[in-house]
């Protein structure tokens, strides 16, 4: 399966960071990236770079 990059809007990604560090310690970055339907390493990246 191919995927183009740039696909999520900037406020996606804010949201999805913002939602991480919220229940961070509650959940690890895998599942809520899992839950959320983008990759564990796309949002390891964002959070990263947040």
């Amino acid at each position: 399966m191919s995927t183009s990059r740039g696909n999520f809007s900037p406020e996606f990604r804010e949201q999805m960071v913002e939602l991480y560090l919220s229940v961070k310690g509650r959940k690890n970055l895998s599942q809520v990236a899992r839950e959320n339907g983008i990759g564990a390493e796309t949002l390891r990246n964002w959070v990263g770079t947040g």
